[in-house]
């Protein structure tokens, strides 16, 4: 098996209190937070883009399941490198919100 087989974004998350992660990059820089939020009776996560300022941050999307959103916080801060659109894979697929 290789290095990255296996791997998912949720690796990278950190939860520093209940219901919130950090998602972390490489040398420990923060890229993405992820957040438990409730709408009536439904349980979602919302994902943001990490700012020193909480009102910097860019919401990106909400998801029904912490893998989805942590994928979605990943492939955004891969695309803030590249010339990637948020919301597409490397290989220029919509992303899932499923995986």
């Amino acid at each position: 098996m290789g290095p990255q087989e296996g791997w998912h974004p949720i690796l990278v998350c950190q939860e520093y209190k209940v219901g919130h992660w950090v998602m972390l990059a490489q040398y420990g820089e923060p890229y993405a937070m992820i957040h438990i939020v409730r709408r009536g009776g439904e349980v979602g996560y919302r994902v943001d883009s990490w700012a020193q300022k909480p009102a910097d941050a860019e919401t990106i999307g909400y998801f029904t399941n912490l893998r989805a959103a942590a994928r979605a916080g990943h492939q955004h801060f891969l695309a803030s490198h590249t010339k990637l659109r948020p919301g597409h894979s490397i290989t220029g697929q919509r992303m899932s919100a499923e995986n």
